[in-house]
């Protein structure tokens, strides 16, 4: 079924929706309250998009329900032509899963399989590398320049024959430092021939300069390349559960037969919603001219308070806060009904601050004023 049948199938479906019977009052149902956070509660600890789904999505979600007795082939089908074709791949080069982190875990089991390590910078995502682990695979790590950007020649220096797998989470979760695309271009030249390497683009799309930054193109001249990317950042379907990857044919055809289940791991509603995602690129705009706008006033406002931070391309800001002690500072969070986990490392404390909308971003400098200037 091509893009344009699925869409008046869902389109005729709605009609159906608005003929039938309502479900009885007595039907338990989750509130929308139950999903949100508590009135008063501002959410800083997830990376989520305050904005999502956008409004085409949640029209085909709404259309896409009468599918929900389908097994989710065919939208699923749909969903990797249209992700094909913005990347410039072939279909059989696209994994759909439920989640980029179900990508992660499977790449873990694909790793196990030839009882090699993996590689990474010392601060990074972890996901992938604690599946790795539980497999019994190897965790090794490469330091970060002083200002937490990866140092690739400390990567590269860090690879032997132990290593199976380069991991490069891209921007860089907690940190939110990112590498520009050259320079991502002339490691895998110089790397690719030798070890897999796996590109975690989670938020890629907060990029300045994306789609330009658009890495699938390395996939032409590196097939030993693998890119991870999710609708539940700026697409905001966390709760919806769907990534995908891009790699050469005979990776995803491996992957796949690793675990069969991903072909319909993701739901038709899911589906729908993330190729009406794809499409919808005001609200993609939207977001990020958001986004933008409460990353400066969290900037601004750590150095009012004196607070170091790290250059972030994402939608959080990685801030220094090892002048406080960790226990009062996690009371005053909790105190002032901010939901945000600092944490230590190396004896330091840091705290990823996801970046909500500004009205939410002005309420958190707010609360803590008092509680940074007096601790300075």
């Amino acid at each position: 079924m091509k893009r344009r049948a699925l869409l008046r199938a869902g389109a005729s479906s709605l009609m159906a929706m608005a003929a039938a019977p309502l479900l009885s009052r007595s039907t338990p149902s989750l509130a929308i309250d139950d999903c949100c956070p508590p009135e008063g509660l501002i959410r800083l600890c997830c990376n989520e998009n305050p904005y999502g789904p956008s409004p085409m999505a949640r029209q085909a979600i709404q259309e896409a329900s009468i599918l929900g007795n389908r097994y989710p082939q065919a939208p699923i089908q749909v969903l990797k032509e249209a992700i094909a074709e913005a990347n410039g791949v072939s279909t059989e080069q696209v994994l759909i899963a439920p989640g980029s982190v179900s990508i992660l875990r499977l790449v873990a089991w694909w790793l196990a399989r030839r009882e090699k390590a993996v590689l990474s910078a010392e601060v990074t995502f972890p996901w992938l590398l604690r599946f790795a682990q539980k497999l019994g695979c190897g965790w090794l790590t490469a330091p970060m320049t002083e200002d937490l950007h990866f140092d690739l020649g400390a990567i590269e220096n860090g690879l032997d024959k132990e290593v199976g797998l380069v991991y490069l989470c891209n921007p860089n979760n907690p940190t939110g430092t990112s590498l520009p695309l050259q320079d991502i271009h002339q490691f895998c030249r110089k790397v690719s021939p030798d070890y897999p390497i796996f590109l975690d683009e989670a938020y890629v799309e907060y990029l300045p300069d994306y789609p330009q930054h658009n890495s699938a193109a390395l996939l032409a001249d590196y097939p030993n390349v693998m890119i991870s990317r999710t609708f539940s950042k700026i697409y905001g379907m966390a709760g919806m559960r769907v990534g995908y990857l891009l790699a050469s044919a005979s990776v995803v055809e491996e992957l796949e037969q690793l675990d069969i289940g991903y072909r319909i791991g993701v739901s038709n509603i899911s589906a729908s919603a993330a190729l009406a995602s794809l499409a919808d690129k005001d609200f993609v705009a939207t977001s990020l001219a958001k986004n933008l706008e409460s990353r400066a006033i969290v900037q601004k406002q750590l150095r009012q308070w004196d607070i170091p931070q790290y250059a972030s391309t994402a939608n959080f800001i990685y801030a220094d806060m090892s002048r406080y002690s960790i226990e009062p500072l996690r009371a005053e969070l909790k105190k002032q009904e901010i939901s945000l986990n600092p944490a230590e490392r190396d004896g330091q404390v840091f705290a990823r601050i996801s970046l909500s909308s500004p009205n939410d971003m002005y309420a958190f400098a707010k609360r803590m004023d008092q509680f940074f200037t007096n601790h300075k």
